[in-house]
């Protein structure tokens, strides 16, 4: 894991954060449009977020490109999750995410 490029390009972008945020609370993969439903942001930002676009969204910073979230490919849908809900604990405790204990 590239915990400090993670935490680098999560302090630079509010999209990728509140993305990571509610993927750590929910127990299921999302669509990208319910993500930016979620997090309040436009579905082009969302996406740039999860997978890159062009120059305004590097690839190498996309959570995908990070390695902290996975596609899901169902039929012609496409889910979004995480590689592994560990990274949310990890992330709270340098302060990154405000996960709430159980």
């Amino acid at each position: 894991m590239k915990l400090g490029q993670i935490i680098r390009a999560l302090r630079r972008s509010r999209i990728r954060r509140e993305i990571v945020q509610l993927l750590c609370t929910v127990d299921e993969p999302l669509y990208a449009s319910a993500i930016a439903d979620l997090v309040k942001a436009n579905y082009v930002n969302v996406i740039g977020a999860l997978r890159g676009l062009n120059g305004r969204y590097a690839s190498s910073e996309s959570l995908i490109g990070l390695g902290i979230v996975k596609e899901l490919k169902i039929g012609n849908h496409t889910f979004y999750l995480l590689t592994n809900k560990e990274i949310c604990k990890i992330l709270s405790e340098f302060g990154i995410l405000k996960i709430e204990s159980e």
